[in-house]
């Protein structure tokens, strides 16, 4: 997968502008968050999906299911400040585990957390999560989900956590 790497790192120039840890005096620290990135998609995504466009028809086919269960979304307006919102519900994850895959909510949090990026101040200001694990029962919470979605969040995905 090195050289799919190194050509996507070239191809990635255009779209520098998604990593907020981007500058010039931080370029190796940068550089090693992007290859972080493309490492943990391959991981979320497989081989097959992982170099796909983050979309439905693409990188998401087959992953209707977690995306219609609603657990993470983007609320679609912004706070005060120009953060997004993306909104947490454990609630909404089936009591039944076997009826969902959690790497398909994870992709399903990965394509979230993409679309409220594709706002300029976003990228700029960050990003709002709330949780409210208010209705949700205790079989409700899933370790994998969580564990994956908090890895994702840790120096690969390209957003800033400004608010938890």
């Amino acid at each position: 997968l090195l050289p799919t790497y190194n050509l996507l790192l070239v191809e990635t120039i255009d779209n520098l502008r998604l990593h907020p840890s981007l500058t010039f005096t931080s370029f190796q620290p940068a550089a090693k968050r992007v290859i972080a990135y493309w490492e943990k998609r391959v991981e979320i995504f497989g081989d097959e999906k992982a170099f796909l466009t983050m979309t439905l028809s693409g990188a998401l086919k087959g992953d209707e299911r977690s995306l219609e269960i609603g657990y993470a979304r983007p609320v679609f307006e912004k706070d005060d400040a120009g953060r997004a919102i993306l909104f947490v519900d454990p609630a909404r994850l089936p009591m039944d585990k076997t009826t969902f895959e959690p790497i398909s909510m994870a992709r399903a949090f990965w394509y979230y957390a993409h679309a409220v990026l594709e706002d300029e101040e976003v990228q700029k200001k960050g990003v709002v999560l709330v949780i409210y694990p208010k209705e949700a029962q205790r079989t409700q919470f899933n370790r994998k989900v969580f564990k994956t979605k908090i890895a994702s969040m840790k120096g690969c995905l390209p957003m800033r956590v400004a608010a938890f």
